[in-house]
């Protein structure tokens, strides 16, 4: 620590001079002339800002449509598994859908009565046609008949059988259009009975703002489930030291407040680019105008640490 403390200190030193000289103090002109490189070589060890974060994100607690919420069957601070029902739903609008549906199902069944009803009545007129069909031609052959009434009493006959298949064809119609409603009321009902939001992600429940009776519109978030059993540390390292951080490199953790180690971990990812300051910074204040390199540390060995704790990250670069 004392050699970190020792470089900041030459750094800051470098600067100071570097504004000097550059107010016009001819007598320091010289000392302009350091090398930056030479004292970065000095350097053993990057201090960055880091942020705990949760590897795998935040799920959010969400609707897919909007409905009001009968049952809460969590706690904020609950431990979930994926999958998990974490709310009740009811949609009066799915209730509204099974209604018409249930009446456009009976609409069909009356329909399908009818149309056995009139089989059934136009089959004892087929029958009957198709004797009277069979007579004419035997008479029509014996030379008993007229050609004319043997065509009309087959043109009749002809006919009604046509009809008579009309009617059954519609009747299977009809029959696979109930069919296929009974299956959406189904799929409706079971909809509405067992309408739920479950859990996205294994994680512990956090930000649970849903109440009984309240009606929620569609994504309107509910809560965030966080998964705090795999976490990462995000860092951003000042850019005068971007070329010397590299994946796998030693990392200290530090409390900010009380200085007291943490534990250990290893730079995992770097970003392929230079960024502005933001994802460790509340407010615009915080950050100024130099950039930094973004890295990703998994932790090793560590001490408990809370989401959005802020560390202190000692990155060994020798």
């Amino acid at each position: 620590m004392k050699k970190i403390i020792n470089n900041i200190i030459v750094l800051y030193s470098l600067a100071l001079i570097a504004v000097m000289s550059s107010c016009g103090n001819k007598s320091n002109q010289n000392i302009t002339n350091l090398n930056t490189d030479s004292i970065l070589q000095q350097v053993d060890t990057v201090i960055a800002i880091g942020k705990v974060t949760a590897e795998n994100g935040t799920a959010i607690i969400s609707s897919n449509t909007s409905a009001r919420i009968e049952k809460i069957l969590v706690n904020e601070g609950d431990t979930v598994k994926k999958g998990t029902v974490l709310l009740k739903l009811f949609n009066q609008f799915d209730n509204i859908d099974i209604v018409l549906a249930k009446t456009k199902l009976k609409a069909l069944e009356e329909q399908n009565l009818i149309t056995i009803k009139d089989v059934e009545r136009e089959n004892i007129k087929l029958k009957y046609l198709e004797q009277k069909y069979e007579t004419s031609k035997e008479l029509f052959r014996q030379n008993a008949e007229t050609k004319e009434n043997f065509s009309n009493d087959e043109s009749q006959y002809l006919q009604q059988k046509e009809f008579v298949a009309g009617l059954k064809k519609q009747f299977v119609i009809n029959k696979n259009q109930q069919k296929e409603q009974q299956l959406n009321i189904d799929k409706v009902e079971i909809t509405t009975n067992d309408y739920s939001i479950i859990a996205a992600q294994n994680g512990i429940i956090t930000n649970l703002n849903a109440k009984i009776g309240q009606n929620v519109n569609t994504n309107e978030s509910l809560g965030e489930i966080i998964d705090t059993k795999e976490i990462i540390i995000e860092a951003e390292v000042d850019e005068l030291f971007a070329n010397k951080i590299a994946t796998n490199q030693e990392v200290t953790f530090i409390n900010i407040n009380t200085k007291q180690q943490l534990g250990t971990g290893q730079i995992i990812y770097t970003s392929p680019i230079l960024m502005n300051k933001s994802i460790l910074y509340e407010t615009a204040n915080e950050a100024d105008d130099r950039r930094v390199l973004r890295v990703k540390i998994r932790p090793l060995s560590v001490k408990e640490l809370l989401i959005n704790e802020k560390v202190e990250c000692q990155i060994k670069i020798k």
